[in-house]
């Protein structure tokens, strides 16, 4: 549920449009999105340690489309964690 609505706000929808197709509250929404951007950097570094070819997105929320068009977001969760990247 959380890849689905991560993929509608990197495509530009709204927290109010991503919440009308996830059916969640626009808080919990709005706290994904806020951990999401909180953490990019540090993400985005380990992400790119582990697949290369996403030195090419850009610095900051671009690395996760372009990391999800790859694989699902659990299967990047996991790979941080085993990393010892603190992830939800």
């Amino acid at each position: 549920m959380q890849q689905g609505v991560l993929a509608l706000w990197l495509a530009g929808a709204s927290i109010r449009a991503a919440g009308r197709q996830g059916l969640m509250s626009r808080r919990t929404l709005g706290r994904w999105w806020g951990w999401l951007r909180g953490c990019v950097a540090l993400h985005g570094f380990h992400l790119r340690s582990l697949a290369p070819w996403l030195g090419r997105a850009g610095p900051g929320v671009e690395v996760w489309s372009a990391a999800l068009g790859r694989a699902p977001l659990w299967a990047w969760m996991a790979s941080l964690d085993r990393l010892g990247v603190a992830v939800p």
